[in-house]
């Protein structure tokens, strides 16, 4: 992991602790969703916490710890998924989210071999 990464991930775990139970991890983490210069992190256990940075301050780093980007507005959890089809994947909470067709050769690729 580059030294710039390990911030954002540092200070990624300390809002997701201070905003939860102590005991939550990353892989409590289903996905996180944009919003403008904001980002939505949806945990397993349906709670949402808002946070005040854009994806893209997230988006490297936690590649490296099983997340990929699906979507200009959605990274989601390798772990949550439970199924992918053409044009969607659905999530271990029964949610859909788009692929979108740029990330789609991506994804096919990363899921086959890191699964």
């Amino acid at each position: 992991m580059k030294d710039l990464e390990i911030p954002s991930v540092l200070n990624f775990y300390q809002h997701l602790q201070k905003h939860t139970n102590k005991n939550t991890e990353f892989n409590d983490l289903i996905r996180i969703q944009a919003d403008r210069t904001y980002c939505d992190f949806i945990l397993n256990n349906g709670k949402k916490i808002k946070f005040s940075k854009p994806m893209k301050n997230f988006e490297e780093a936690l590649s490296y710890i099983g997340f990929i980007k699906i979507h200009k507005s959605h990274i989601i959890n390798k772990n949550h998924i439970v199924q992918i089809n053409n044009r969607t994947i659905t999530l271990s909470n029964n949610e859909q989210i788009n692929i979108a067709h740029r990330f789609k050769k991506k994804i096919t690729n990363e899921i086959k071999t890191k699964r």
